[in-house]
């Protein structure tokens, strides 16, 4: 598993899983699409969900956590996981 963060992208207009390379510097390693499956962090336990839209919102406002009941700007630097 790797572990990093989420962050909203307003170039490609979508949530990212950034990544920290070997000298600690984070870049947004990959792009999350609807349904893609992550962990999260969540009171020091690792709770599965994937990321869904909500049809005609847009930007980070129309992203959320399955189940989590985190959407929009909550989502912003969320310690995630995923395979």
């Amino acid at each position: 598993m790797r572990t990093g963060y989420l962050k909203y992208n307003e170039d490609t207009r979508r949530y990212h899983f950034w990544l920290a390379d070997s000298r600690g510097c984070w870049y947004p390693d990959i792009p999350l699409h609807c349904g893609d499956c992550i962990e999260i962090q969540v009171k020091s336990k690792w709770t599965p969900t994937r990321i869904e839209a909500e049809w005609g919102k847009h930007g980070a406002d129309a992203y959320y956590l399955d189940g989590t009941g985190l959407h929009g700007w909550d989502l912003e630097d969320i310690e995630a996981r995923m395979p």
